[in-house]
Parts: C-alpha cells; structure tokens; sequence
C-alpha cells in the first residue's frame, strides 16, 4: 500500500476533497509524508509484534520520502490504525477538538490490534471429556 493510499483514505475519514489547489488540501499533502514517518516510528513495534518478530530496539525504522513510496506495514495496520494517525496529526493544529476524536479511535484501534495479536496465555487443561 502506498503513502498516497493510506492519506486519500485519511481525507475521507475528515471529509476533506483531494482537490489539490485547495488551500487545506495543500498544506495536508505537504505535511502527510512527515506525519507518516512519525506513525511508522511509533508504529514499529507494534508491526513487529503483529508479524511475530521479536522487538528489536536498535533497529533502523524504515521511513518514506513521498507519497508514492510503499508504507513498510502490515495491511491491518495500514489500513487500520494508520489513517486514523495521520488524521489526527493533520487536523491537530487546525481543530483540536476534531483531532481528540481520531486521537481516541487511533488508541482504540492500537489497543484492540495489541489485544488481538499479543502472545497468546497457556491454560492447563483440566478434563478433556
């Protein structure tokens, strides 16, 4: 999936146009690709986790230059949690209040994608019949 993808499906998500000469449009494009680069930083672990590798805290976070490269993610998670952070990072200086919104849905969305790919507990079988 690339970085466009992931940023027209943020823009549905605000209910904003793709209309580039758009004055919110403009300044949005401009400011995805860095917002992106910090979601994949913060997303990082939790991409590792979902593919079963183990957390490695020296390891170089791969980063994108433009909105045509391919975002290094999992689709469950570039499809899910990452147009939630990148509406909540767009809209953070120009409505706060819209921006707590998405804030709220992408925790939620981190939180129910740890939840469902977290190491799995053993249980001791007790009666089988």
């Amino acid at each position: 999936m690339t970085a466009l993808e992931i940023y027209k499906k943020s823009l549905a998500l605000l209910g904003e146009t793709i209309d580039p000469e758009a004055a919110n449009t403009a300044a949005f494009r401009a400011a995805a690709p860095y917002c992106i680069n910090l979601l994949l930083a913060e997303l990082a672990e939790l991409n590792d986790a979902i593919q079963g590798e183990p957390a490695d805290a020296g390891k170089e976070v791969a980063q994108i230059s433009s909105l045509e490269d391919e975002v290094p993610l999992v689709p469950v998670l570039a499809l899910g949690a990452l147009p939630l952070g990148l509406a909540f990072y767009l809209l953070l200086e120009e409505d706060p209040d819209r921006a707590a919104f998405f804030f709220r849905l992408y925790r939620q969305e981190i939180t129910d994608l740890r939840r469902n790919f977290g190491k799995a507990r053993r249980h001791l079988i007790r009666e089988v019949y």
